[in-house]
């Protein structure tokens, strides 16, 4: 399910409501006022948390689609699938979200998205860059892969974006970090290699922090 937890004190997190859910919980992204989660099974929950004391249900969205990632940005959500595609859903009307536009991915990514722009870790394509816009459908503006013989398509695991960096996990190679202050030219601006595979990555305002499958976090 899902869990409110009070960090005005970082000493002492308190869980202050819950909600429970049919299904596991695997991930979630706020839209302003509303909680996105996405379950196990059967799509994805949209939840009131305008009082946060007391999150309450408001809809279920059960597209034929098994979802991957989801992120958030205003009241847009953006999801991939593990069937390899990219969806723009409209939650203005938490009610009844309604997909608005997609595009086609190579394989489930990973994604994180900058205004317009949706930076993608595709398993089997590096880094790609797709472009939503009011006026136009979503389309692919640039892409980035790691030069012969350091890169591996199927290891493009994790991304996470700040300013005008994205870090990305290239699985048991390490983490590249890219600079994207030109989304339509990304450049590579360095790389760290990794003692064991990385999972997932946190950013703070100072640290990147890379979490790894046996040897802790980084």
């Amino acid at each position: 399910g899902l869990q409110v937890i009070d960090r005005s004190d970082r000493n002492n997190l308190k869980t202050v409501a819950g909600f429970a859910t049919e299904y596991r919980a695997l991930a979630l992204a706020k839209a302003g006022d509303v909680i996105v989660v996405k379950l196990e099974k059967h799509g994805l929950i949209l939840v009131d948390v305008s009082d946060p004391l007391s999150p309450s249900f408001i809809s279920q969205f059960k597209p034929d689609i098994s979802f991957f990632d989801i992120v958030a940005q205003g009241k847009t959500l953006f999801a991939s699938s593990i069937e390899g595609k990219l969806f723009k859903v409209d939650v203005s009307d938490p009610v009844s979200p309604r997909v608005v536009d997609s595009i086609d991915l190579l394989g489930r990514s990973r994604i994180a998205p900058v205004g317009d722009d949706i930076f993608v870790a595709a398993e089997k394509a590096g880094l790609r860059v797709v472009r939503f816009s009011r006026e136009a459908p979503g389309k692919f503006i640039s892409s980035l892969t790691r030069p012969w013989p350091m890169r591996n398509f199927s290891q493009a695991k994790e991304i996470a974006v700040r300013d005008k960096y994205a870090y990305q996990l290239q699985g048991s190679e390490g983490l590249q970090i890219i600079d994207i202050s030109n989304a339509e030219s990304p450049k590579e601006f360095g790389f760290i290699p990794l003692p064991d595979r990385g999972l997932s990555i946190g950013l703070s305002e100072t640290y990147v922090v890379v979490s790894t499958r046996r040897n802790g976090y980084y």
